[in-house]
């Protein structure tokens, strides 16, 4: 069943596949990985007391806690 599953999709043995795998570098990783988030934003997620992250994080990072309302601030 294998075969034709490979045959439908047109898809290399599995030996050549796993070959193909074995043979991507790090340096392969990281230029990919560079070409696809460079000057990209980045988000972070962080777990825990929201007052004590708050206060740990202030003037450092923006940060936003999940289901807090921010009061608006004035329009300019």
């Amino acid at each position: 069943m294998s075969g034709s599953i490979q045959n439908t999709f047109r898809l290399p043995a599995i030996a050549e596949q796993m070959q193909d795998l074995r043979s991507v570098s790090a340096g392969d990783v990281q230029t990919i990985a560079a070409r696809l988030f460079k000057d990209k934003p980045v988000a972070s997620i962080v777990l825990g007391n929201a007052q004590q992250l708050k206060a740990g994080l202030e003037g450092r990072v923006q940060t936003e806690v999940m289901g807090e309302i921010v009061a608006p601030g004035p329009t300019p």
